[in-house]
């Protein structure tokens, strides 16, 4: 779930999705990331090792910006410069495949899909937009954001369902009311993010929210834990692969002796 400008998703290489790493009863949450460099998905630990999951090289747009996921096995990938929307289906990750649903009709870099069924995004003109996710038509929420946001990544809280955004313009945490499209200050991290932005939320912990920062021109990126109560960014590690794109799934745990 981020938002970059045309130049910006052309000249990074790699997405990132988050998939959260804490564990409650039989289920269990990952981090993932989608790599444009060799259009690979990877799960990721708080120390950026990488783990290969599916390798998604058949899709003609290596250029994807923007990862949200549906279910366990399946996700949206928005194609950055092509501005398509594909979903995947990585149920058999030795095989996995996808549908192109088409163009989406806004620039937008972050996305996220709610408990509410909604899909949302914002343009590259602070305006917070609903995607009908069978026609792909873009409906505007109110009037916009009211603040310049240059890089973004959202992410709905797992509880509330409110949706937060992340303004790499200004390094701010935001909650975005769904209904006026007004965003309203949590508070800086002090950490701008000119490369790119990503953002989620882990769905079985609300007071994990993940994030993929760059700092740099560069495309040099980085995770963080961001606190949702006051936008405070804790640094976890470099990402290899660099990207601004999270997500977050929950997968059944794998019993082992002694669970």
């Amino acid at each position: 779930m981020n938002k970059g400008y045309a130049g910006v998703l052309a000249a990074s290489a790699i997405l990132i999705a988050a998939v959260v790493l804490s564990s409650a009863g039989c289920s269990q949450s990952e981090i993932m990331m989608f790599s444009s460099k060799d259009q690979k998905l990877y799960k990721i630990d708080e120390k950026c090792t990488e783990t290969l999951v599916a390798d998604l090289s058949s899709s003609p747009y290596p250029d994807a910006s923007a990862l949200t996921f549906i279910s366990k096995d399946e996700f949206y990938l928005w194609t950055g410069d092509s501005m398509h929307l594909l979903r995947w289906d990585i149920s058999n990750p030795a095989s996995p495949s996808y549908v192109d649903l088409g163009e989406i009709s806004v620039g937008g870099g972050g996305f996220a899909l709610c408990k509410d069924g909604n899909l949302y995004t914002v343009s590259t003109q602070n305006q917070l937009y609903i995607i009908d996710q069978n026609t792909l038509e873009a409906t505007p929420v109110g009037d916009g954001l009211g603040i310049t946001v240059g890089t973004e990544g959202l992410s709905c809280h797992p509880q509330t369902d409110d949706l937060y955004l992340y303004a790499g313009a200004v390094g701010g945490l935001y909650i975005v009311d769904k209904t006026t499209g007004r965003a309203t200050l949590v508070g800086y991290s002090g950490i701008i993010a000119p490369a790119g932005v990503g953002l989620e939320f882990d769905p079985q912990d609300a007071t994990k929210l993940y994030a993929s920062l760059g700092p740099f021109e560069t495309n040099l990126f980085y995770l963080y834990k961001i606190d949702p109560q006051t936008g405070a960014a804790q640094s976890l590690c470099y990402l290899p692969h660099g990207n601004r794109n999270l997500g977050a799934r929950v997968v059944k745990k794998t019993p082992s002796l002694g669970d």
